[in-house]
């Protein structure tokens, strides 16, 4: 089971948190196959996995050759971390951080988290840069050398998600299905679960009957059904004649799994990759094996001391 990063727009990552969104259609590495899309086809179920872990799905061409296409986001079963505009809220001098969340402004008491694998450097160069970007703005320290300002109200820029660190992740997500299809045979119900935005609209103010109305994402008005709902989105992220070509996509279902906070770095991970102590305390992986030789320690200091018997290996 490997993890690895998805970049998502702000609306769409609102999208995950609501519970709309349970798939993505994705480009990447179907570069070839879409620089003439009419030529190829997917031979159906003829797929592998290399030896990253990727999806390796083989496409024919109708001049009679072949060639594979590798998918980044890897296979059923791997995990997901999403990547969103974030931006410092506060820091403190131990190396712990908060961020704040573009898709979430409601936020203002978000976790303290801090960089994994991290002797301080990665920390500290973070807040230079912090303190460089306030200067620049005209915010100084107070008479304790502290900026202040209220929760959620950080002045600082946004940080474009693809510089989002692992440690500011709060949406994990695995894979359930892959496969490869052009993008214009999406469904309605697909659509649908692409999380384009709707809302159930009455015909009448003072009737009980109405219509479900989808989002137009290129000039805010309203559609009667999901896919152009979506091909909206998709001209709006992807340029104007992005629909018109009809490239073969990734089509990657998901879940959306459940989290607990790392005791050690205080970064959220799903449970099921999560190490639990018998106090209860929830420890990702990197911070577990950090842990490892001083909790081998421990239990042999108490076994020498006769305070519990050695457990058989």
């Amino acid at each position: 089971m490997k993890q690895r990063p998805i970049l998502y727009s702000t609306q769409m990552v609102q999208g995950l948190l609501e519970n709309r969104k349970t798939m993505t259609r994705r480009l990447n590495g179907l570069e070839r196959m879409n620089e003439t899309p009419d030529n190829w086809n997917p031979y159906v179920g003829d797929f592998r996995i290399d030896k990253k872990g990727r999806l390796n799905q083989k496409f024919f061409n109708t001049n009679g050759f072949s060639d594979h296409a590798i998918c980044p986001y890897g296979k059923v079963g791997d995990l997901l971390w999403v990547k969103e505009t974030i931006k410092l809220g506060a820091w403190r001098s131990d190396g712990r951080l908060a961020f704040d969340y573009k898709a979430s402004p409601e936020l203002t008491n978000t976790p303290w988290v801090r960089f994994i694998d991290d002797d301080g450097t990665r920390f500290n160069n973070l807040i230079e840069r912090t303190c460089n970007q306030l200067h620049e703005k005209g915010i100084l320290p107070d008479k304790t050398a502290n900026y202040r300002w209220e929760p959620g109200k950080s002045p600082l820029n946004w940080t474009p998600s693809i510089h989002m660190p692992k440690a500011a992740a709060r949406i994990w997500l695995k894979i359930t299905n892959i496969r490869v299809e052009r993008l214009q045979d999406i469904s309605e119900e697909d659509s649908k679960a692409e999380g384009v935005e709707h809302y159930f609209r009455r015909f009448k103010e003072d009737c009980e009957e109405g219509a479900i109305i989808f989002k137009n994402y290129r000039d805010n008005s309203i559609y009667l059904n999901a896919i152009h709902s979506f091909r909206s989105l998709w001209i709006k992220i992807n340029g104007k004649d992005s629909w018109k070509l009809n490239p073969w996509v990734w089509v990657i279902e998901f879940e959306k799994l459940e989290l607990e906070h790392c005791e050690s770095c205080g970064t959220q991970f799903p449970i099921e990759i999560m190490h639990c102590d018998e106090d209860a305390n929830w420890f990702c992986p990197e911070c577990w094996q950090a842990l490892a030789p001083a909790m081998k320690a421990i239990y042999d200091e108490m076994v020498k001391n006769g305070e519990i018997e050695a457990q058989e290996e």
